[in-house]
C-alpha cells in the first residue's frame, strides 16, 4: 500500500469513515447485497437480506434503526492502557461521532483502462487539430514543464508500486531545467500505458496526457498549455499555488481575483468541461470546492507544510496565485502563513534546495534533520515578499460515494487499502478566460449501496481489537531494539476499501465498509507508526500496517 509519512496520513486520515454489529469477533459467514449492474442502486439492509450473497462471505446486518449518535454516543474516548506482547501501550484518544443517520456498506468496481474513450476524448478536446506526441524532452524554460512533471509522478507511482515499496516523500525537490535530459517516451508497457498528445484548446496550445497504470490500477487525464506565457503572454510566471482562504489572520484577503466568476458559475464550468472533454458521466462527474478529500487522496506537500491554526473558510473557493518566484520562496511568504493545498511549477526556476544540499554537504555537522525540506522552508523565515496575482480557482473532482455531512459539517470519510489506494479526485483550474487546465485520476465507479447496516458498540470494538492485536503486532518492526511502550495517538471512524481476504488481482469488484482507525505509535516522537483497522460490523482487526525508518 502507498503511504505518506504520518503528517502526511494524518491529512488523509481526517477524511475517512466506519460501521458495527453484534456478532463475535470477526465473524464472516453472512454477506453484503448482490452486486447489481452498472448503474448505482441503493438498497435497504434488511433482515431478508442478511443472507443475500458472496462477497468474502462479509457480514452486513440490518441497522437498529438509531442514528448513529443515539448508538455510540456523540463522543468515544479509549483511555484504557493494556500491555501487547510484552509492551505498555497507553491509550488517551477520543473521536466526536458525526450526527448522521446510519451507515453503509458500498458496493464498487474498479475502471477500465479508458483506451475505448481515448479517441473520443482527443477529439472532443483538440478537434482536427491533435498531433500524437512520441516524447516529451526539456527545449526551453516553459514548454512542457508542467507535462514532464505529471509524466515523471506517474512513472515514480508506478515504479514504487511495481517493486512493492512503501513510497515515502525523498526529502528532494524535483525540478526540470536545462540539465533535464531524459526522454519521456510514449509508452504501451504491459504493466503501464502512458500516451500524450498536443493540439488546440481555446485558441491556444495545449498538451494532453492520457494514461492507465495496471498495477495501481489508477487511469490519469491530464491538460494544460504547452506554456504558461501562451496563456498570459504578458507575464513571466513560473510558480502557481493553490490557497484556500482562511477564516481568520493572514493577508491573503487583500488580494483581488481577476476572475469575477461566482461559485455556481466555476462549478458548472468545470462540471460541462469534465462531460464534454473527458466523457465523464453523472456517476464520475462530481464537482466540489473542499480542497480536504484533494489533499488526503494527493498527500501532503510542501505548500501545506505551512499551518496558522487557522480553519479555512469554507465559503470561499481555493484560489489560483500565480507569481514570477520559485516555489520555495513562494512558500515563504507571508500570505501563505496557511491555505495552501498546491502547486505547480509552470517554469525553470532556482533549485533553492539543491544549493542548501550542496551546502550542508560540506559541513561535517550535518544530521538527517539538516537536511529536510521543511527545516530549510522553516528556518529563512516566513515572510518573505512575494507579488501574487489571483485569477481564478481551483475546484475538485470529488468521489463518486461520500458520507452524509452533518450541520457541524462532520462526517465519514473513505480510505483505500492493498491495491485500492486511492479514490476519484483531481483538480479544474478556471480563470478568467475560461478552462486554464484539469489533472484528474480515476479509479472507480459505484454499483449499488447497501443502507443502514448494523455496527458493533464501541466497547465490543476495543475488546475485539484488544483481543486479535497481539497475533498480528509485530513489534520488531517499530523500532531497533523493539519498543517496551507504546501510545495510542488518535483513532476515527471511516470507510475503508475491502477486497476479501483471498483476492484475485484481477478483480474488479471491491466493497468500503465501516472501520475504526487506530493510530500507535512509540513514545517522544520516534519515527514509526503503526495503522490498525477493525470491521466496525464484526469487529475483525483487518489491517496492521507498521511504518517505520528503521523498518
Amino acid at each position: 500500500m502507498i503511504v505518506k509519512k504520518y503528517k502526511k496520513f494524518i491529512c488523509a486520515v481526517l477524511s475517512l469513515s466506519i460501521l458495527l454489529s453484534t456478532m463475535a469477533c470477526g465473524k464472516k459467514d453472512i454477506v453484503v447485497d448482490e452486486y447489481g449492474d452498472t448503474s448505482y442502486t441503493q438498497t435497504a439492509s434488511s433482515d431478508s437480506d442478511k443472507n443475500a450473497t458472496d462477497t468474502d462471505a462479509l457480514l452486513a446486518t440490518h441497522g437498529s434503526g438509531k442514528t448513529l449518535q443515539e448508538i455510540l454516543g456523540k463522543k468515544v474516548e479509549f483511555t484504557e492502557d493494556f500491555a501487547v506482547n510484552g509492551a505498555y501501550l497507553k491509550s488517551n484518544a477520543s473521536y466526536q461521532v458525526p450526527d448522521i443517520p446510519y451507515l453503509n456498506v458500498y458496493n464498487m468496481e474498479l475502471l477500465d483502462d479508458g483506451k475505448a474513450d481515448e479517441d473520443k476524448i482527443v477529439k472532443a478536446v483538440f478537434g482536427g487539430s491533435a498531433k500524437k506526441l512520441e516524447e516529451l524532452s526539456y527545449t526551453n524554460s516553459t514548454d512542457y514543464i508542467t507535462h514532464m512533471y505529471k509524466y515523471k509522478e506517474i512513472m515514480n507511482t508506478h515504479d514504487n508500486r511495481a517493486a512493492d515499496e512503501d513510497y515515502y516523500y525523498n526529502q528532494e525537490l524535483f525540478i526540470i531545467d536545462s540539465s533535464f535530459n531524459e526522454k519521456l517516451k510514449w509508452r504501451d508497457d504491459k504493466d503501464i500505458y502512458i500516451h500524450m498528445y498536443e493540439g488546440d484548446f481555446n485558441e491556444m496550445k495545449y498538451g494532453l496526457i492520457l494514461a492507465y497504470d495496471y498495477i495501481t490500477k489508477q487511469r490519469y487525464i491530464f491538460l494544460d498549455p504547452v506554456s504558461v506565457n501562451t496563456y498570459f503572454p504578458s507575464s513571466d510566471y513560473r510558480t502557481l499555488v493553490f490557497k484556500d482562504k482562511m477564516q481568520y489572520g493572514g493577508n491573503d484577503k487583500d488580494i483581488e481575483n481577476s476572475c469575477k466568476m461566482t461559485r455556481d458559475e466555476v462549478v458548472s464550468k468545470a462540471s460541462d468541461f469534465l462531460e464534454n472533454h473527458f466523457n465523464l458521466g453523472m456517476d464520475l462527474n462530481k464537482i466540489s470546492t473542499d480542497s480536504e478529500t484533494y489533499i488526503s487522496n494527493r498527500g501532503m506537500n510542501i505548500s501545506n507544510y505551512i499551518f496558522s491554526g487557522s480553519e479555512k473558510d469554507s465559503e470561499e473557493m481555493t484560489q489560483l496565485l500565480f507569481t514570477n518566484e520559485d516555489i520555495i520562496t513562494a512558500i515563504r511568504s507571508y500570505l501563505m502563513n496557511g491555505g495552501g493545498v498546491g502547486y505547480q511549477m509552470l517554469a525553470e526556476q532556482e533549485n533553492l534546495y539543491k544549493e542548501y544540499l550542496d551546502e550542508q554537504a560540506s559541513k561535517s555537522s550535518e544530521t538527517s534533520y539538516d537536511k529536510s525540506l521543511d527545516r530549510f522552508i522553516m528556518e529563512e523565515g516566513l515572510d518573505e515578499e512575494v507579488d501574487f496575482e489571483a485569477n481564478g480557482y481551483a475546484v475538485y473532482l470529488g468521489s463518486c460515494v461520500s458520507s452524509e455531512v452533518d450541520e457541524s459539517g462532520k462526517s465519514i470519510y473513505f480510505v483505500g487499502s492493498g491495491d485500492r489506494p486511492s479514490r476519484n479526485n483531481g483538480v479544474i483550474k478556471v480563470t478568467d478566460k475560461g478552462i486554464y487546465g484539469a489533472d484528474i485520476v480515476l479509479v472507480e465507479t459505484p454499483v449499488d449501496v447497501v443502507e443502514d447496516v448494523g455496527i458493533m458498540s464501541f466497547d465490543k470494538i476495543i475488546e475485539c481489537m484488544k483481543e486479535q492485536l497481539p497475533e498480528k503486532l509485530d513489534l520488531n518492526k517499530m523500532g531497533n531494539p523493539a519498543p517496551s511502550s507504546l501510545e495510542l495517538m488518535y483513532m476515527e471512524l471511516l470507510y475503508m476499501s475491502y477486497t476479501g481476504e483471498e483476492t484475485d488481482d484481477n478483480a474488479k469488484e471491491f466493497t468500503y465498509i465501516p472501520v475504526w482507525f487506530f493510530l500507535i505509535s512509540p513514545p517522544g516522537g520516534v519515527l514509526s507508526y503503526t495503522y490498525v483497522y477493525v470491521n466496525a460490523m464484526d469487529g475483525e482487526l483487518l489491517e496492521v500496517e507498521t511504518h517505520s525508518e528503521n523498518s
